[in-house]
């Protein structure tokens, strides 16, 4: 079995994005400030990733995975150090 290339994920992902929301009323779309907010179709919290059914693919550090293939890196950690504050 060949792995999957770049291309290839998009297009399973943006055509996953177009078909998959069912919901009413509808989840927000990828490009949306609350994306977030859209169901989980496919959870692998083994692996650390779930599948929201805007195409998102969310991974247990918070980053992202948008459907155009573009990463959003998780959030710095917040310091606790005493002397940060």
């Amino acid at each position: 079995m060949r792995p999957w290339t770049v291309a290839a994920w998009k297009v399973v992902v943006l055509e996953l994005e177009v078909d998959m929301c069912q919901h009413q009323p509808r989840c927000p779309d990828a490009l949306a400030p609350d994306h977030r907010a859209a169901r989980v179709v496919v959870s692998h919290f083994e692996q650390g990733w779930s599948l929201l059914c805007n195409g998102v693919v969310l991974f247990d550090d918070d980053g992202e995975l948008l459907p155009d293939g573009r990463a959003i890196a998780p959030p710095p950690l917040a310091s606790t150090d005493a002397r940060a504050a």
